[in-house]
């Protein structure tokens, strides 16, 4: 891996697990909705940006409804989920939960692309599923609805990839 490549992969692991702190600050004191709002106005200012730079044309007019399907599935859902269990859950926690992301994608893509698990895959999913769980001890009902909400967003991950697929 080059130098540069490394550092772009250390950049974007501090911004994705700094954007759960995030979540946890501003959920409580703004809201969910806003919270999500907000993140998905920095991220489209930024990809905006980037795009103007790089001089791609993402073709808007004649995409708009894959990107619409994709920013549902990839941005709006677990944006929303992930502020909602960030009232009840821990940083530490929801950023465990979301390392399901890859867990969900290789159950959807053997269920819907026909992709085969192998042995060692199917005990991979078992053990983070184990994992999680272990990790996501009750503490009551409230707990379990935001674990939830965290679990559907690191599906919809996983779902956004199978669909791009």
């Amino acid at each position: 891996m080059r130098a540069a490549d490394a550092a772009r992969l250390t950049a974007l692991a501090a911004i994705w697990g700094a954007s759960f702190l995030f979540i946890r600050i501003a959920a409580p004191a703004i809201g969910v909705v806003a919270t999500a709002d907000v993140r998905m106005l920095i991220a489209g200012a930024a990809l905006g940006i980037y795009y103007a730079i790089i001089g791609f044309d993402p073709e808007w007019r004649r995409r708009w409804r894959h990107y619409l399907l994709i920013g549902i599935l990839n941005s709006a859902a677990p944006f929303l989920l992930y502020a909602y269990s960030a009232l009840e859950l821990s940083v530490g926690l929801m950023a465990v939960i979301n390392a399901t992301s890859p867990l969900f994608g290789a159950l959807l893509a053997a269920l819907i692309a026909g992709e085969r698990l192998s042995a060692n895959g199917l005990t991979g999913l078992a053990l983070g599923i184990v994992g999680v769980a272990i990790l996501s001890a009750p503490q009551g009902s409230a707990h379990w609805l935001a674990v939830g909400a965290a679990l559907g967003a690191a599906f919809c991950y996983g779902l956004t990839a199978a669909v791009l697929r």
